[in-house]
């Protein structure tokens, strides 16, 4: 089983290899074979996940029926024992190659497939919810350990194995698996909320050069979601602010406040008003004939 998902797991990787090229070249890519690349790469943690779920699940009736044959007669606890074992280790090696394919794909593949688009706009696409990263991290990360620790106590005796030290093993193999997966999530959730927290602090204080458009592209997610609905919120302030300034530069800056905060929109009020009308050459004019009338004045 492990060259054939070596096998099926490099095909699926240089499937990629033209249009990765051809994209960083900046040449024509085809529209609907580009969007088929795009749709594979958000899924290709699952086919991760799916080539290591079944090389290991497909252990267990290989392994057992190998146990029978050399093991006669063969233990009773062995068949759910054995069974159960792999499951664990099964589900750990399927959690921590969907995370780290994820992280691989996100740091080298998605910057260039996702350059001038947001992943989370990507039609008829499944993605890892953060609910279920948190399931799939507690799964790995406390009960897997746990209930290998608790197959120890049923598994079959053996005079030349310490129960103890290999508990203490088993245990530390956990804790190891445990800090790596929680190392992961944490690149993987962590990192997006930091930027957003970076960002909205940076808002707070009045700073509106924020981008978040490369953060958010790069995401298939509700994160990606997430930093790119702020990005556009960002962008609509700073237009905002555009406008108040530049129409607040024409009537003064104290009226244009007061007009954009009583906006009525299109339905109109009925307000009393003053206009006055100056004609500027008129007045140059006239306050021309002023000075020279002072002049004519002075000299008699």
């Amino acid at each position: 089983m492990y060259p054939v998902g070596v096998f099926l797991w490099l095909r699926r990787i240089f499937s990629f290899r033209e249009l990765f090229h051809r994209l960083c070249r900046g040449s024509a890519v085809d529209p609907e074979s580009l969007a088929q690349a795009r749709r594979r790469l958000i899924h290709l943690p699952w086919f991760a996940a799916a080539i290591c779920g079944i090389a290991w699940f497909l252990c267990i009736p290989v392994f057992i029926g190998a146990l029978a044959e050399v093991q006669h007669p063969l233990d009773p606890r062995l068949l759910w024992h054995l069974p159960i074992s792999f499951c664990v280790s099964g589900f750990i090696a399927v959690t921590h190659s969907f995370f780290l394919v994820e992280l691989a794909s996100h740091w080298g593949l998605f910057p260039v497939f996702f350059h001038d688009v947001r992943a989370d706009q990507t039609p008829n696409i499944f993605t890892l919810s953060l609910r279920g990263r948190g399931i799939l991290w507690a799964v790995s990360a406390s009960i897997c350990p746990i209930a290998s620790l608790l197959l120890l106590m049923f598994a079959p005796r053996s005079p030349a194995i310490n129960t103890a030290w290999f508990a203490v093993f088993v245990g530390g193999i956990g804790i190891a698996f445990g800090i790596f997966t929680a190392l992961m999530m944490s690149r993987l959730v962590a990192k997006p909320i930091d930027q957003l927290r970076a960002a909205a602090d940076a808002v707070s204080r009045g700073n509106l050069d924020v981008d978040l458009r490369a953060a958010g592209a790069g995401r298939p997610d509700e994160f990606g979601r997430l930093l790119s609905e702020f990005d556009h919120m960002v962008c609509e302030l700073r237009e905002k602010e555009k406008l108040r300034q530049t129409f607040g530069s024409h009537v003064g800056r104290r009226a244009a406040e007061q007009i954009l905060a009583r906006d009525p929109g299109l339905s109109g009020v009925e307000e009393e008003i003053t206009v006055m009308f100056v004609d500027m050459r008129s007045l140059d004019r006239a306050r021309e004939r002023v000075c020279s009338s002072r002049r004519c004045g002075s000299d008699e």
